[in-house]
């Protein structure tokens, strides 16, 4: 395997790897970026292979496509091929940061994982990669060393995905059997022993609502069901453990179109008006036929 190592504008290092030829994932390039206090940004436009930059030290702000985020120390985020993305530190912070790209068939398995722009993941790993790539002693290993960490933190983030899952079933199960209580998401997350942004924040990313939306979908659901069972409003509003009437009327209306009044009374007039029809007993005497006119 061949090894390029340069310096870029004297606050760069690139690590390049020729013909390391792994199949699944395959190290092309590492830069760390150690700035002298410029600002310049730096633009990365990725045509073929995915890029995984990670934040070693301060803040960055960044672009990717027509979105902008904001990268602190411990996290990183996905480039996959063909977008673009620019860099910029924030304003009088010291910042240090890497960018690793690699090739291989696993590409889109390890796009998958990143179900949000960006994600927090283990110091530890990036830490020993930037220590290994400066000062190792068989630099033309460095490729299949760098495959290995990318597995490494493949299987980190798989298994912290299914915890994801785990906590959220959770969150959810807790919401659906005390909906009608005075809960809370500080609730939800003392039960769970997490912090409340960190949960909230993957309760969204899996359900789609943000806890608080599920939560009222949950006790609106249930009220319109209390009252399809003749539930007066005044009922299943408190039934529900909702506690504002005129706020809870409101949102009822925007979710199923009609107040929670006139929701009953349609549910009412419509139970009332089918009215069983009189059944009109036939016998062979209603008919007026002789056996001669069947024969016939």
């Amino acid at each position: 395997m061949e090894l390029e190592v340069k310096t870029v504008k004297s606050s760069a290092e690139e690590i390049i790897f020729k013909n390391c030829y792994l199949k699944d994932i395959n190290p092309i390039k590492l830069t760390l970026i150690v700035p002298n206090g410029s600002s310049i940004p730096y633009e990365v436009r990725i045509h073929n292979n995915t890029t995984l930059f990670y934040v070693s030290a301060g803040d960055i702000t960044f672009q990717h496509e027509k979105a902008q985020y904001t990268i602190h120390e411990g996290q990183c985020f996905l480039a996959v091929p063909g977008s673009q993305t620019t860099l910029h530190n924030v304003k009088y912070t010291f910042f240090k940061w890497l960018a690793l790209e690699f090739s291989g068939d696993f590409q889109k398995n390890f796009a998958a994982l990143f179900t949000e722009p960006v994600l927090d993941v283990p110091k530890s790993i990036f830490s020993e990669i930037i220590n290994t790539c400066l000062n190792s002693e068989q630099p033309e290993n460095l490729g299949y060393f760098l495959s290995g960490q990318l597995f490494r933190l493949y299987y980190d983030l798989s298994a912290r995905q299914t915890n994801y899952r785990y906590f959220v079933k959770k969150a959810k199960n807790y919401i659906d059997s005390n909906y009608m209580e005075n809960i809370s998401i500080e609730d939800i997350s003392k039960m769970l022993n997490m912090d409340r942004h960190y949960i909230s924040r993957i309760f969204k990313n899996e359900v789609g609502l943000s806890m608080k939306a599920y939560m009222l979908k949950v006790r609106l659901e249930k009220a319109a069901e209390l009252l399809k069972d003749n539930y007066t409003v005044y009922q299943a509003v408190q039934a529900v453990g909702y506690s504002d009437i005129s706020n809870f009327s409101h949102k009822f209306k925007q979710m199923f179109g009609v107040s929670p009044k006139d929701y009953s009374n349609k549910r009412s007039v419509a139970h009332t008006s089918v009215q069983k029809k009189p059944v009109i007993e036939k016998t062979i005497d209603n008919y007026n036929w002789s056996p001669k006119d069947w024969r016939s």
